[in-house]
């Protein structure tokens, strides 16, 4: 059974008017800087490409429906789920408004503010080591009662799917007409520009004609929309933060797994 991996993330402005970008990991934090959100986040995912490799890539992210995770363009991608979706990695967002299906960690977030922010500590550096401090305590000291008050370390495994040498297009089944998304986030189909979604721009979407003419639209497995077939307008099917339904017989991206099989589960600090 696939287990979900859930990444304590933040994206944050300090006093100077720099963002920072910080992911909780099992051996540690990821952390990236920049002047905007994106430049931060942009540091961060070359910190991840390492821990990626090191620990190996989850199937699945379970996140809530703001930025970096998502947006609110097709599908509600983003420049973070979309490079996830290339590692073959799928996003599974909560429902808007519902943090309960998030529960366990938000709960672990009401125990890491409890413990190591209230109050901060005096600057980054010590905020940090309180933070390193807390990870070690809840992963290799303290009993879990959903664990049968077991520690998280003693379930710890890393992902046997490993981070792939290079980043291959999504691979679409026979019938799927592949097209490679324009620097403006265009297609074209039956002789139209189609507009999808910047964050695809030079990705590679699948396109497959439907039984009364319309056309499905895929990113990977996930399905992003219908291409009306007289219209030549692209619909939404969702809103962002709905979970995308695999449509039978799409596989996912070459790095994804064929079947189900345990994942990373990625502790909280």
């Amino acid at each position: 059974m696939d287990r979900v991996a859930h990444v304590p993330y933040t994206v944050e402005q300090d006093e100077t008017g720099w963002w920072s970008a910080h992911a909780s990991l099992p051996g540690g934090g990821a952390n990236g800087e920049g002047q905007t959100p994106e430049e931060a986040v942009a540091d961060l995912r070359e910190a991840l490409d390492g821990w990626f490799a090191e620990f190996g890539v989850p199937a699945r992210i379970r996140s809530d429906n703001g930025a970096p995770f998502a947006s609110k363009t097709l599908g509600g991608l983003s420049a973070l789920s979309v490079w996830w979706i290339q590692l073959g990695i799928v996003p599974e967002r909560i429902e808007p408004g519902h943090p309960e299906q998030n529960g366990r960690h938000e709960r672990m977030h009401k125990t890491l503010k409890a413990e190591c922010a209230t109050p901060p500590q005096a600057d980054r550096a010590s905020q940090q080591l309180r933070f390193d401090q807390f990870r070690d305590e809840f992963n290799h000291q303290r009993p879990h009662e959903a664990l049968g008050q077991t520690t998280p370390a003693t379930h710890y495994t890393p992902s046997p799917r490993s981070y792939p040498a290079r980043l291959e297009d999504p691979d679409y089944p026979a019938g799927y007409q592949p097209r490679r998304v324009r620097h403006n986030g265009e297609i074209k189909w039956q002789g139209e520009l189609v507009f999808l979604s910047e964050p695809l721009a030079n990705e590679v979407v699948g396109v497959v004609e439907t039984d009364d003419g319309d056309a499905e639209v895929y990113f990977g497995p996930m399905l992003l929309g219908l291409i009306d077939g007289v219209s030549l307008k692209l619909r939404r099917l969702k809103p962002p933060g709905s979970s995308t339904v695999r449509r039978e017989g799409q596989p996912p991206s070459r790095s994804s797994p064929s079947n189900p099989e345990k994942v990373l589960p990625i502790m909280p600090v």
